[in-house]
Formats: C-alpha cells, structure tokens, sequence
C-alpha cells in the first residue's frame, strides 16, 4: 500500500523542517543569551507541567492521534519543539530586545 502523500512532500517537507531548524540555531547563537536561575528547582517543575499539557493534552489526543496513530507522538513533540523555539524568538524580538540580545531566564 503506497502513501496517500505526493512523491514531492515526502523530499521537500524534512528539507524544510531541517532549514528551519537551522536558520532558528543560528538566530539563538547569534541573538540569545541565557541567565541562569536561582530557583532552578522551584521554576523547572511548572515549565515541565506546561510542556506536558501542551505536547499531550492538545497535540496527542486531540489533533493527531485518530489520523496518525502512534507516530503522532512524534508530529506532536515536532510542532511543540518548533512552537516554543518560535515563540521565544518572537517574543524576544518584540518585548525583551535589549543592547542587541534576548535575555531568556526562568523568571519571567
């Protein structure tokens, strides 16, 4: 049984996905810095839940699972990794772009 997907999207959709991750590891090596957290231990643990309602609570059994089945789960931590990497750079460009830098802490 062959794809339903054209020949094409197969090629051009991982060049894509791979140029993208590269053109956002250049902006982050280019225009981000990170503070360390004092407060590592109290901070990680609510970024943690977040990242997982978001990577199973809408992803996983709302939007992919019925389609996709199991490789859902690796649709789902592709948009989410590429979501948040987005969001940060664009929210740093808007709100904390400062004397040529993103600083990025968990304070925030």
């Amino acid at each position: 049984m062959s794809s339903q997907y054209p020949p094409n999207l197969r090629i051009c959709l991982p060049v894509l996905i791979l140029l993208l991750e590269a053109a956002l590891i250049l902006v982050f090596g280019f225009f981000v810095s990170y503070e360390q957290s004092q407060n590592l231990t109290r901070d990680y643990p609510v970024f943690q839940d977040v990242s997982l309602m978001v990577i199973f609570g809408f992803a996983y059994f709302l939007a992919f699972l019925q389609r996709y089945g199991f490789s859902s789960i690796g649709f789902s931590l592709l948009l989410a990794a590429l979501g948040v990497q987005w969001a940060v750079i664009v929210d740093g460009f808007l709100f904390h772009f400062s004397a040529g830098k993103i600083r990025i802490n968990l304070q925030r």
